[in-house]
């Protein structure tokens, strides 16, 4: 028999198991041990008629809401945060991914993004003073 791990396709197998040794005989009665609704016990075994088990047991995946950023303007912009120095700000950025990725987006989005998921920094040195001896830090 199949194994599987998540709740609701081990229901589902239960309930054809149950039907295929003769433990239950109605929908109803699967119903109550499954603790679920009839309709819903109907409606799997009515896929598994028409469709077999592979769709009975399909992982249904929602396609989510689609990224800020595309694909083309992030393969850019790591490119060019790979280089040093060419970004001082997340300002500065944010003003190049709207001329050149056509893209407005917030600072703090900017920010996220650049920090968070692609774990750059902008590093910029600190200040030196005039009278620093070369060498020194």
């Amino acid at each position: 028999m199949l194994s599987r791990t998540t709740g609701d396709k081990k229901e589902r197998v239960q309930a054809l198991y149950w039907l295929k040794i003769g433990v239950v005989e109605t929908t109803e009665h699967i119903a109550v041990l499954l603790a679920c609704h009839r309709t819903t016990v109907s409606r799997w075994l009515t896929i598994y008629r028409e469709d077999g088990l592979e769709k009975l047991l399909e992982q249904k995946k929602s396609p989510g809401r689609p990224r800020l950023i595309p694909e083309e303007a992030l393969e850019s912009l790591k490119k060019e945060l790979s280089e040093p120095e060419v970004f001082n700000s997340y300002g500065e950025l944010q003003l190049w991914l709207k001329i050149f990725g056509e893209l407005d987006l917030s600072y703090w989005t900017v920010y996220e993004w650049v920090h968070y998921r692609l774990k750059a920094k902008l590093k910029t040195p600190r200040p030196r003073h005039i009278k620093q001896i070369p060498g020194r830090i």
